[in-house]
């Protein structure tokens, strides 16, 4: 790497602890240089500049869906947190105000999609360095992470402090940074760019810290590299959330306005996210609203959201007079952002300004360049640009259109592309406003596009929400829909997963094609589906079967609830089999008083008062096809051990608790066994409950002749019920594990004995080795998963243990 390595017996280089400031002279003319470096980067980047968004800490080991969540951070609070021993985090002013029970960070990993922010952090740290407030940090330094890929990280930091460099020497300064406490931001690290240039890094300077800025993909990666050598911590620039994008719009419309635009934001969320999500397109957003660019009449799709965007920008500009150039500068920024995503590089200015050139006058030049998209710099590199991903990703879409036109198959335009489903989403947009401008399109130019957006139906993640999508997107093009019809066949079930609850293309295709037997509907955390209520209330009035599935964030608080989905049931014609999610007391027991869900066959319910455990514990008795009750105990413990319960009689019953410690392990076990003798799942979640508590829990199960595990009949029984690929097996035929698997496509045996520890103690690689071999040795026990916050544990339906360390 360039630097002289040090000795290191003093064990100051990786590993946990606190760190040690080292009291090692600071060579002569590198604070004074370094600070007069950072001020230039982060001067004149003004407010309209920053990218407003919203930092968490996730959950150590997820959202269970039961409150709780991750903890939003301000940008100051970053390099103040620390983390507990056992594993927790907290926050400090520093090494002189922290408790001993408490670790400094020196890894932060901070990721977000381009435009959410990250820079913007990078710049604010910088600021609160020069102003003193990090005054644990004797210098630092900002370097862009393709830097890295070209060069030594030695010689970009040698870069930076030339005059110090020559009046000290290298090898002195490069001395003093083995032991010196800095911090070192690299803004935009991909690990398979940089990754050996980080490990020397980590390895030689043995007291420095690191705040990596990457993408989603890569926040694993990166934590993993640095929590390898010290305590690190992963946080997420998560996008504005609608109160968060009203707030900022209100600076931008008057008030009659922004009442509209919020009613309008409100019924129209899940694609209009993809936009106001973004500090950066929130004034872009206002202003196409304000001229009327954007409007409830003419917006009905992302695509056609983000066009009057541009459209607005443009005209409001003063190159709008050559439209024919600007149209042309689409296309090529269109060419250049597919690149982006396709290589994970940024884009690069005197790159778009050369292109411009060819288009543009040198008066207008720079306008188009930096003004006509909003933009955001690099912290380590004012030449180093990125647009907001959602805005990147359109204009891929328009060049993935226009090649796909003359005849380049799209499979060929978006395979390299990690999110290809919304590269060609976009696109299927694309080709409505195209139609627009081209009303004469030739049909054979149409058709071509459509065979093409039908043909990734099988690469799609999600098959049928990617369906529901484009026809979306497609506003119901006539003759698209027809090929779609054609040429699609549907399965019997239907799988409606978050993106694709959308009620016009599912009212056309309940219409179009086949009827499906049953549905099963999922929302995922963080989704509105504004569309779910009528979707629900299409099927129930068409007789359908549905599944409700994964409802848990329609709570008590929200703004349209499972309860009242379930009143639309109530009302309907069309069966209830399947329910996961949120219920009241009064609705609970209404579940056996209606036709339409007395024959549920699943039922899995979270509970938060003890009234809605009595009712929820008489559904076996009034609900006649009930095969599997899932209880999720969503209160303190010691209000549930005690209450008196009745017998479950149900064939399969999982049961979930939150915030559990070894010491009330005893009491949750016996009031278990009031319940029953076999469970098909316990979910311990939230909780601290050591490895020893596991172990313990299974104990007591074995000593107590109770079970972790279903019943191999009942398994059987129930898997005829919920797999359509078993529906025509011989009545004769035995149904083994190799033949389910075969036919259902994957072993589902873990379903059955669900067994789950989610904890944020912290352990020892001794204690979490005994547990691997006493899970070794069970016999009874089929699945079972221990996690805390530094390893994993899990015995796997194979009968074999995996053991693996956390970092």
């Amino acid at each position: 790497m360039g630097g002289q390595k040090g000795n290191s017996s003093d064990g100051r280089g990786g590993g946990g602890g606190r760190s040690v400031v080292v009291d090692s002279p600071i060579p002569a003319g590198l604070l004074k240089e370094c600070r007069a470096r950072v001020s230039e980067g982060v001067e004149g980047v003004g407010r309209n500049q920053c990218v407003h968004g919203r930092l968490v800490t996730p959950l150590l080991q997820g959202d269970d869906g039961g409150g709780g969540g991750p903890r939003v951070v301000e940008y100051k609070q970053v390099l103040t947190l620390s983390r507990r021993k056992d594993g927790t985090e907290g926050e400090t002013g520093g090494r002189e105000n922290g408790s001993e029970d408490e670790e400094d960070l020196r890894g932060w990993v901070v990721a977000g999609e381009a435009g959410r922010g990250k820079s913007t952090l990078a710049r604010d740290v910088a600021k609160s360095w020069i102003s003193g407030r990090l005054p644990r940090f004797q210098a630092l330094f900002i370097i862009n992470g393709y830097q890295l890929a070209e060069c030594e990280i030695w010689d970009v930091i040698k870069s930076q402090i030339p005059e110090c460099v020559c009046r000290c020497g290298g090898p002195v300064v490069a001395e003093w940074m083995e032991e010196a406490p800095v911090l070192i931001i690299i803004d935009d690290f991909i690990p398979n760019l940089a990754e050996a240039e980080l490990e020397s890094a980590l390895t030689e300077w043995k007291m420095a810290s690191f705040l990596l800025l990457t993408v989603p993909s890569e926040m694993v990666e990166c934590h993993r590299l640095l929590s390898s050598h010290f305590p690190s911590v992963q946080l997420s620039l998560e996008g504005l959330d609608l109160t968060d994008a009203l707030h900022l719009s209100s600076r931008y419309l008057p008030a009659t306005q922004l009442e509209h635009f919020r009613i309008w934001l409100t019924y129209n969320g899940d694609f209009c996210r993809e936009v106001m999500s973004y500090g950066s397109l929130i004034l872009s957003a206002c202003d196409a609203w304000k001229h009327g660019f954007i409007s409830p009449t003419k917006t009905t799709t992302l695509t056609e959201m983000i066009w009057g965007l541009v459209e607005s920008r443009i005209s409001t500009s003063d190159i709008a007079s050559d439209i024919r150039g600007m149209e042309t500068w689409i296309s090529v920024l269109g060419k250049i952002c597919r690149r982006v995503l396709e290589t994970n590089r940024l884009l690069n200015k005197e790159e778009l300004e050369m292109e411009a050139k060819k288009l543009f006058s040198s008066e207008v030049l720079k306008k188009v360049v930096s003004s006509l998209f909003p933009t955001s710099t690099s912290a380590a590199s004012p030449s180093v640009l990125s647009f907001p991903q959602s805005l990147t990703q359109f204009l891929a879409g328009w060049d993935a259109l226009t090649q796909n036109l003359r005849g380049t198959p799209l499979k060929a335009l978006v395979k390299l592309i990690s999110d290809e489903d919304s590269i060609v989403v976009y696109t299927a947009g694309h080709l409505i406003h195209f139609l627009n401008w081209e009303p004469e399109c030739k049909e054979k130019q149409i058709l071509r596009v459509a065979k093409n957006l039908i043909l990734h139906m099988d690469r799609a993640k999600d098959r049928f929400g990617y369906t529901c999508r484009i026809m979306y997107e497609l506003k119901l093009h006539p003759k698209i829909m027809q090929i779609i019809s054609d040429e699609v066949d549907f399965p019997k079930q239907w799988d409606i997963n978050s993106i694709g609850i959308l009620l016009h293309p599912i009212k056309y295709l309940l219409h179009n094609v086949k009827t499906p037997h049953k549905v099963l509907i999922s929302l995922e955390k963080g989704y509105t589906a504004p569309d779910l209520s009528d979707v629900v209330s299409l099927f129930s009035s068409a007789g359908i079967s549905m599944f409700l599935s994964d409802m848990n964030q329609l709570n008590w608080g929200s703004r349209e609830t499972s309860d009242a989905l379930l009143n639309i049931i109530h009302n309907g014609v069309g069966k209830l089999d399947d329910f996961i999610g949120c219920l009241s007391c009064n609705t609970i027991s209404s579940l056996g008083k209606f036709e339409t869900t007395r024959n549920i066959v699943c039922l899995r319910v979270r509970v938060k008062d003890v009234t809605s455990i009595q009712a929820v514990m008489k559904c076996p008795n009034e609900l006649p096809n009930l095969m599997w009750l899932e209880v999720d105990f969503d209160l303190a413990i010691n209000e549930v051990v005690g209450l008196e319960v009745p017998k479950v009689n149900t064939p399969l019953m999982d049961v979930s608790f939150r915030d559990m410690t070894d010491e009330q392990i005893p009491d949750v076990c016996e009031f278990l066994s009031r319940l029953r003798t076999r469970f098909s799942g316990l979910h311990l979640m939230r909780s601290k409950i050591t490895p020893q508590g596991a172990m313990n829990l299974l104990k007591y199960f074995f000593r107590k002749r109770m079970s972790t595990s279903a019943d191999p009949t009942v398994i059987n029984t129930y898997r005829l019920w919920r797999f359509t690929a078993l529906a025509h097996l011989p009545p004769k035929q035995k149904l083994t594990e190799e033949t389910a698997q075969h036919l259902i496509g994957y072993d589902d045996r873990n379903h059955y004995s669900d067994n789950e520890i989610r904890s944020s103690v912290s352990t020892t690689r001794v204690t979490a080795r005994t547990l691997a071999n006493f899970f070794g040795v069970l016999q009874d026990v089929v699945f079972f998963r221990y996690v805390c916050d530094n390893f994993s544990v899990v015995k796997n339906t194979d009968g074999t243990t995996t053991f693996e360390e956390l970092f």
